[in-house]
């Protein structure tokens, strides 16, 4: 070295100092005083990130980022410690300038999948999903072994509708170590394969979370669905009794336990379970469906009313909205023929009577109508048109 150079000791906080250097200091050291100084930053700012003073670490790397902006490890970290804060706009905004700095840093695309995970709006949770899968994508390209990088795309994916896609990713984080021991893993994926209509992976998936962690609630509900699809009733009775003792707040419990009192014929049990059901949650349609059926099996055919049946099916009908079962039309249609005809010796002769059983008729065809061209529906239908006739020949 020139021994008539001045002592080059630069400040690591003022990177701007160097300029009263920078005449007298040939470019290689010059270059290698600038790598001095940003090392410093990084490690003044890693070091209060390591003692959680976030604010320290902040202000450091802001400074150091202002007289070095093309640093990806400064940006890196910055955009880690604005992540910890819960400062999401400022982190996705600072990783992504790191990735087009390096784009070869995975921990960047994690992290800013994260952000867009948790971001809000005017204090309310606004995740941006696609966003987020889009970053968790590009980590899975660069680690595709790495646990958490899969996960969160899976889920990502899962959040997105995306059933179909996140299977793979879902799939792969459960083959790693950490993932087939890890509850929202499985849980996941058992939820992705049941979307994709796979139900048997699908049982065997939340069996296995449901072992996993016997204290939450979520397995045994999907499960019992899953069940009684299947009317694996044993299966769905058992679950009943665990889910109301688990979650005695949760409607579904006691929809699986009336469900098991209805198939050994135990009616009464099998009506105060699913009105405990509804209780619970008023919109569960299955509930208001199988308090028809209870119903259905206590008041007989010589019932004094079947009004009752009318509000269970029709209930159920309105709160499924879509994909109704073609059995529930037809239920609520025969519930509407059966009250119809407490009314018909009487509609011949009393204008009241006719007016109303031919109100229930003609909802009762309705029913029938939506209930499809099964053997059972069309019969009825055929019946029920010739009873409307009949009525309306008599004016």
């Amino acid at each position: 070295m020139n021994n008539h150079l001045p002592e080059c000791r630069i400040p690591k906080t003022k990177l701007s100092a160097l300029s009263e250097y920078a005449p007298a200091i040939p470019a290689i050291l010059l270059a290698l005083a600038v790598s001095i100084a940003r090392a410093g930053y990084y490690q003044d700012a890693y070091d209060a990130y390591n003692a959680r003073n976030y604010q320290d670490a902040i202000q450091i790397l802001e400074e150091g980022i202002a007289a070095a902006p093309n640093d990806e490890q400064l940006s890196n970290l910055l955009g880690q410690t604005y992540f910890v804060t819960r400062q999401y706009d400022k982190a996705i905004d600072v990783l992504k300038k790191t990735i087009l700095l390096d784009p070869e840093i995975d921990s960047a695309y994690y992290l800013l999948g994260l952000s867009c995970m948790l971001k809000t709006e005017n204090g309310q949770s606004k995740p941006a999903w696609f966003e987020a899968s889009q970053a968790f994508q590009q980590a899975v390209q660069l680690k595709p072994d790495e646990f958490k990088y899969l996960y969160n795309l899976g889920h990502s994916l899962l959040e997105l509708k995306k059933y179909q896609q996140a299977l793979e990713p879902l799939q792969n984080a459960y083959n790693t170590d950490k993932g087939a021991a890890d509850y929202k893993t499985v849980l996941d994926l058992a939820l992705a394969y049941q979307l994709t209509d796979q139900k048997d992976k699908a049982i065997t998936y939340l069996e296995k979370a449901h072992e996993l962690d016997p204290s939450k609630y979520q397995p045994l509900k999907y499960l019992g669905n899953l069940y009684l699809e299947k009317e694996l009733y044993d299966e769905v009775t058992s679950l009943g009794k665990k889910l109301t003792v688990l979650q005695p707040d949760l409607s579904s419990g006691y929809l699986f336990k009336g469900v098991g009192h209805l198939q050994a014929k135990e009616y009464s049990s099998a009506r105060s379970a699913f009105e405990k059901a509804i209780e619970k949650d008023p919109k569960d349609a299955l509930a208001h469906y199988h308090l028809g059926l209870a119903l259905e099996g206590l008041l007989g055919p010589d019932s004094s009313s079947f009004s009752q049946l009318i509000n269970a099916y029709g209930k159920a009908v309105s709160l499924a909205q879509d994909a109704i079962p073609p059995d529930w039309y037809y239920r609520l249609g025969h519930a509407y023929e059966l009250e119809a005809h407490l009314d018909w010796e009487r509609a011949v002769r009393n204008v009241e009577a006719r007016a109303r059983c031919l109100r229930n008729l003609r909802m009762s065809r309705d029913a029938y109508l939506k209930a499809g061209s099964g053997g059972s529906a069309r019969e009825r239908l055929e019946i029920v048109n010739e009873q409307i006739r009949q009525l309306e020949v008599i004016g």
